[in-house]
């Protein structure tokens, strides 16, 4: 039931769309997780093994955990086990389904506009609300303000429950690290270490720790500094236009 003052409701599930949320999830992973097996085609009949090492998933324990956090709703490890082992033998569709009769997914409620219902403002409003329960400063969010800080700073949203409002919609995301800052800085970093072990008296040994402590403090900036995009999607309008695609076009039929 829609809580007041919301664009979500909690829905019920269907097997094929936890499916497509699985697919959707592991088409983005592809391209962050270099641990991940490419192009592995993910149906129902996909045995669980496979699908794990598709993904880079944990093993059951873990995993039953994770999966019910996304999917709102508690089961035993008992439960879990029985889903998700043995790998070889259980598949997908015993995943899919176990999930759709007991978790639940978001969905948007279209805003009024004048008194009618208007689609577009809905879909803001619910990705407007998935940002705030992250943390973001939505105060002053508009529909033409760009993306971009925002799927830096919080990334997971877009990927987790924004991309869940619509599987498949959104454009693969593309990841761009600082790679060859983060080299420099280490072989930089090297260097230090190097200098240290050829001068050893205390005060270039602390120049050098004082000097490696500002390395590692770069290299962690450099670490979060990498830059996350979906492109074609510049501002949130671009976002919903994307998200509602399909059923815009089918309105203008």
């Amino acid at each position: 039931m829609t809580q007041p003052n919301t664009c979500l409701m909690e829905c019920s599930l269907t097997p094929e769309y936890v499916l497509d949320v699985l697919r959707d999830n592991y088409r983005h992973q592809q391209e962050y997780d270099p641990e991940t097996w490419p192009d592995i085609e993910l149906g129902f009949s996909t045995p669980v093994a496979q699908w794990r090492l598709a993904c880079d998933l944990l093993s059951w324990q873990p995993l039953g955990r994770a999966l019910g956090e996304c999917w709102r709703f508690e089961a035993s490890p008992a439960e879990w086990r029985a889903v998700l082992e043995p790998a070889r033998v259980r598949t997908l569709w015993d995943v899919c389904s176990f999930i759709a009769v007991r978790g639940t997914r978001l969905d948007v409620v279209p805003s009024r506009l004048l008194g009618a219902c208007c689609a577009s403002g809905g879909m803001f409003l619910a990705v407007r609300e998935l940002l705030a329960q992250a943390g973001a400063d939505v105060a002053r969010l508009r529909p033409s303000d760009a993306i971009a800080p925002f799927v830096d700073q919080h990334y997971a949203v877009f990927l987790g429950p924004v991309a869940a409002l619509a599987p498949g919609k959104l454009p693969t995301v593309v990841v761009h690290s600082q790679r060859e800052t983060k080299l420099q800085l280490l072989f930089v970093a090297g260097l230090i270490v190097a200098a240290v072990c050829d001068h050893f008296d205390q005060q270039r040994l602390a120049m050098g720790f004082l000097a490696a402590g500002f390395i590692c403090i770069a290299i962690t900036w450099a670490v979060h500094c990498s830059h996350i995009e979906f492109p074609g999607i510049v501002t949130f309008r671009d976002l919903v236009e994307c998200l509602l695609a399909d059923t815009a076009g089918q309105k203008n039929e």
